[in-house]
């Protein structure tokens, strides 16, 4: 008799129906998530002088240039976000929800921070223009 119960899987049906739109949402919530640090840290904390703007060569004309707090407060909460669901899932294993935000939160910012690490490794500086590059900023190399 073993100690060790394997896990039931779920089934297809349930993959489908549940899992698919747990994707969808936590996708949406990740985003709405990460753009309100955004917009949260430019009206509290990018409004005084004190804070530097950075320029960078902007690939969508319509935004205005980024402060660095903003782009370290929409990583932040990435990551934060991430760890929380990692924890619930740990808590509750079968939860399709908790494992979508799990994923998505983890992977979300890894291109960008994989791009703007080899640049900076290679060329010593970033020269693309996402959160993890204008947060460096912050950072007096």
């Amino acid at each position: 008799m073993s100690l060790i119960v394997p896990e039931r899987k779920h089934s297809l049906k349930m993959l489908i129906f549940a899992g698919i739109p747990s994707l969808i949402i936590a996708i949406a919530l990740s985003l709405m998530m990460h753009q309100f640090a955004h917009m949260a840290a430019k009206k509290y904390s990018c409004s005084s002088e004190s804070t530097r703007e950075i320029n960078f060569v902007n690939f969508r004309p319509t935004e205005q240039p980024d402060c660095a707090i903003a782009s370290l407060a929409g990583t932040s909460s990435t990551f934060i976000l991430a760890l929380i669901s990692f924890a619930l899932l740990i808590h509750y294993p079968r939860n399709l929800f908790l494992a979508s935000m799990a994923f998505v939160n983890a992977t979300m910012r890894l291109p960008e921070i994989l791009t703007v690490f080899l640049q900076i490794v290679l060329h010593q500086k970033a020269n693309i223009a996402v959160d993890e590059s204008t947060a460096l900023h912050l950072l007096p190399f």
